[in-house]
Order: C-alpha cells, then structure tokens, then sequence
C-alpha cells in the first residue's frame, strides 16, 4: 500500500479501493458518466510510488476535510494525462487533519505518519502544531520557495503552455523553422476555408498549396444543401440553441448563395478559417485534458495565425508601402480583401481594420473566456 504524504491519512478499506483522507481537496476529479450510451470518463489519472491509480470520488466529509476515493487503472481507458501524487494541492506544513490524533501528555503536537527507508529502519518524527512554532518542511527534489523554477510551477498548467507557445510564434516568428511552421499551418487552413465554403454554397472547389481552384456555381447542389438546412431546423427546433443557429442558416443561405455575394463569402472564408482555427487552438491549448507536450504546440499555431493576420493588415492600415505592396503583390490574380473591397464599395484600409480587429477579439476572446472556465 501506498505511503501518505503530510497529513494525508489512508482509510482501511475492503473492497479493493485506496481512499485518502487530506484537509484540503485535491486537483483532481472524479469519474463522471455522460449519458447511459456513453462510455464513463475516466477520473484523474493519479501516479503514487509508481502505481496508477484513477479517481473514482471526490466527497466532502462531515468532520471536515474531505475524502478520495481511488482504484487501480483500468486498462480499458485511455491515459491523456498523469498527475503525480505530491506535486500539488497538498496541505501546508501548519495545517491539521481535523481529526489527528494528539500524544498523550503534549498538546499541540501531533503524530506524522511513520517513514520506513531502505534498510527497514521506521522512524516517527512529531511536529508541533502550535502557532508560535509552525515548522517549514519541503519535499526533496522541490524548488525552493520564492525562486523562479518555483513561481513557473506555480502558474496553471495553460498558462504556461502559453507562454512556451508565445516566445517561438510571437517573439521568434522571423526565424526560420518557426516561420515554415506557422506559414504552413496558416496556408493549410487559409485554403481549407476557402474549399469548405466554395462546397458550402454549391460549387466545386480543390484546395493547392497556396491557392484554391474553383469552379463554377451548381444551383442544384446549392439547393440540396439548402434543403439540409430547412431539414436540420424543423428537426431541431425544440433543440436550445441549434433551433437558432439552423433556423438562421435557413433564412440567410438563400440570400447568399443564389446571389454574388457567395463570392464575397467565398474570398472571406480563408481569413475567416484563420480566426476559427485560432479560437479554436487557444481553447485546446488550456484544456486540462490535454497531454503537456500538446499544449504548447496549439498555442503556437494560435498566437501565430493572430500575430501575422494583425500584422498584415495593421500594416495595410498605417503603412502607404504595406498597402501598396498587397495591393500589387499576389500569387495569382488580387489578394482576399482586394476582391472583397471591390465587390462591397468599401475602402480596403477600412476593411483591413475590421480585419485586424476582428482577429484580436475573436480568438483572444476565446481564450479569456477558455482560462475562466477550464475543462
């Protein structure tokens, strides 16, 4: 059986579980079922002197403190992430287990549990509880209080995947293997938008490596996905929220596909891919089910494709020389927004800011509010 760290204590059980006693809750939750057609989602996958264990419960216990239930991994789930038993959430040196036992004859000190090495030698060590002597105790291998390793691993586990993202994609981006990365995914999911919308209002389009061939418009196959639409939102039309979303895209499709302005929806679909993409890899990146290794690389994608979108278009905005180059520059034909300024009568600095704005609030946006409410 497994030894308790601090004041952790462990319940005697009979039926094959380990539940461990602690003052405060650790960070870790239990297993939580879907719906009755769904597989459960495993608990908190929790390694503890080389054993893994999953977290069943976390309860509350009536005399204070609380109480979790744990068994042996099942091999039947899939582990996305360990937890180390110890690396935190553990109770302070100068806290006390609500119910530990005091030493007959001495107030104020209380029993930790007994440490055995090597070589079977079990020694008992007592600490005083009292407030004019609270002992400072640390574990071997942690970092010392108030240094730096100890303020990183202190921060949530997002916010230093983003951090890691942010120096190669933002600070670095210039530099070669960073800019092939970010380039690369920036015109894999540019010509993706593009495809996906072209297919979306009826026409046949094949996505290239820095370009999108379209072809012409068939009705008929825009009828169809119309069809689906009016389908999907009589079909869920006491659904919350879909009935919204499909009723809206019933109503508007009409008004853009069987008019020029599929066109328009066309040339915005790869920038706003970009946006989607982004939202997209910031939720992920702080998503607390995610592998450490994950992490950083979905927040470099995202802080990449929102560097690069605000520094194009913020330069088309501010620079004479930046708006001179996309305005002349292309790889075939005229840039994205080119085509969209002259189809909508807007000025292009004026559809560049929308642009630039757009990328920082929408994805950033997501990523405030993913932080608020980690999964």
């Amino acid at each position: 059986m497994p030894r308790p760290l601090g004041r952790d204590r462990i319940e005697p059980t009979s039926d094959g579980t380990l539940v461990l006693l602690s003052l405060r809750p650790k960070p870790w939750a239990g297993r939580e079922e879907v719906s009755p057609r769904s597989p459960d989602l495993p608990g908190t996958a929790v390694r503890w002197e080389g054993e893994l264990f999953e977290v069943l419960t976390v309860e509350p216990r009536a005399g204070g403190g609380f109480r979790h239930v744990l068994a042996p991994w099942d091999d039947r789930y899939l582990v996305r992430k360990v937890v180390e038993y110890g690396d935190g959430g553990e109770p302070s040196p100068g806290d006390v287990a609500p119910d530990t036992p005091e030493i007959s004859g001495h107030p104020g000190v209380s029993e930790v549990p007994a440490i055995t090495d090597a070589a079977g030698i079990t020694e008992v060590s007592q600490v005083s509880t009292s407030p004019l002597a609270v002992p400072t105790t640390r574990r071997v291998g942690a970092p010392v209080p108030g240094s730096a390793s100890a303020a990183w691993r202190a921060l949530a586990p997002g916010v230093r995947a983003l951090l890691v993202g942010f120096v190669p994609s933002v600070l670095f981006g210039w530099f070669f293997p960073f800019r092939v990365m970010g380039e690369g995914i920036s015109f894999l999911v540019h010509e993706l938008g593009h495809t996906f919308v072209a297919w979306f209002f009826g026409c046949s389009a094949m996505p290239a490596i820095v370009m999108t061939i379209v072809f012409a418009q068939s009705r008929v196959f825009a009828a169809l996905v119309w069809c689906g639409l009016v389908f999907l939102a009589v079909k869920y039309r006491r659904a919350p929220r879909w009935n919204v979303a499909f009723a809206a895209s019933a109503v508007l499709y009409p008004l853009v596909a069987f008019t020029p302005a599929h066109v328009t929806a066309f040339d915005l679909g790869g920038h706003l891919a970009e946006v989607v993409f982004a939202a997209w890899a910031f939720h992920r990146a702080v998503r607390s089910e995610r592998p450490d290794w994950e992490r950083p690389v979905w927040a470099f994608f995202a802080f990449y494709l929102v560097a690069r979108n605000v520094k194009l278009f913020g330069g088309v905005v501010l620079s004479a020389a930046a708006r001179t180059d996309y305005l002349t520059i292309a790889i075939t034909g005229q840039n994205d927004m080119v085509k969209v300024a002259a189809t909508t009568g807007l000025s292009l600095t004026a559809i560049a800011a929308m642009t630039a704005l757009v990328f920082l609030v929408v994805p950033l946006g997501a990523l405030a509010v993913a932080l608020r409410r980690p999964e």
